[in-house]
């Protein structure tokens, strides 16, 4: 794997090609659980794409690829969550206030309910240490945060989550 990311380091677009290949379930699946709609989703994916692809000489040490690509991916999930907030507030009127207090449980998986009910730490944290299966310290290089931070964040969120799923009665 570190072959292929030096290879698009300098310039290899089949290499990059194979990289993004590797990793596009990651990428889905990650984009997914903060996206629900299959056109963000398709956009994030693809604008972390074209940061890949412009900015690939950045990365300095070629192991931590992944790492990096799930980061970009990450941020420009959190692009999009932002601009929809900005426009829901925008468009915000008491009859969607009304409307919020139907239960979200039909809509969603139970465990996407719960992952909903966290705040975006709480949620992202889950999500690398989860479902992308990434370490204590990989998640450290990701968000920039100590290590000793991830592991009380993951055991707060844990915990949220257990406080979740008693109040609102589903286990």
């Amino acid at each position: 794997m570190e072959e292929l990311v030096e290879k698009a380091k300098n310039g290899e677009i089949r290499a990059l090609e194979e990289l993004i290949k590797m990793y596009e379930l990651i990428l889905y699946n990650t984009a997914r659980t903060f996206l629900k709609c299959d056109d963000d989703i398709e956009e994030a994916i693809q604008q972390t794409i074209i940061l890949v692809y412009t900015n690939i000489y950045k990365l300095r040490n070629e192991k931590f690829f992944k790492t990096w690509l799930v980061r970009i991916l990450i941020n420009q999930c959190k692009k999009i969550l932002n601009n929809q907030k900005k426009e829901r507030i925008r468009n915000i009127n008491i009859e969607e206030i009304e409307n919020l207090k139907t239960t979200e449980k039909d809509d969603y998986s139970f465990i996407t309910y719960v992952l909903n009910k966290l705040d975006e730490k709480d949620k992202e944290i889950i999500i690398l240490y989860y479902y992308d299966d990434f370490s204590i310290r990989e998640i450290s290089k990701i968000l920039g945060v100590a290590k000793g931070t991830i592991k009380s964040r993951l055991s707060r969120a844990r915990e949220k989550m257990k406080k979740i799923i008693n109040k609102e009665g589903l286990m």
